[in-house]
């Protein structure tokens, strides 16, 4: 139980810091959200919408500097030479996949701004339960 409970707790701080990260690093490329009031008829909608798409975005932004600490974790424990074909490789792999990552990342926080722009901006009689 001991070494369960310790892999769990360095899980959590471990997705914890690389929330942090992504928040100071990635977050400051991407779009604001939409300005509006919320009232209270709208905030189960917007709940559901951050529960749809936030955290995809969560899941997508926080890939990319954990996938950036495992590559170089790997080369290092590696103990590879600083340039090879081998190395080249997965470097060109590792740009791929944060790339790939980032505008996974960017889509999913673009689709929810969008849905709660929309939503904000219905008329107050017309609101309508918000479907994926």
């Amino acid at each position: 139980m001991g070494a369960f409970l310790f892999v769990v707790c360095i899980g959590i701080g471990a997705g914890v810091f690389l929330n942090g990260v992504r928040a100071l690093t990635i977050d400051r490329f991407l779009p604001k959200p939409p300005a509006g009031q919320r009232t209270p008829e709208t905030e189960g909608v917007y709940q559901n919408l951050l529960a749809q798409h936030y955290n995809y975005f969560q899941f997508y932004g926080n890939l990319i500097p954990a996938v950036l600490v495992f590559v170089v974790g790997w080369a290092v424990s590696a103990r590879t030479p600083v340039w090879t074909w081998s190395t080249a490789g997965r470097a060109s792999g590792t740009v791929v996949v944060e790339v790939i990552l980032f505008l996974a990342a960017r889509h999913a926080l673009n689709r929810l701004h969008q849905k709660i722009g929309d939503l904000l901006s219905q008329p107050a009689g017309h609101r309508q339960e918000e479907r994926v």
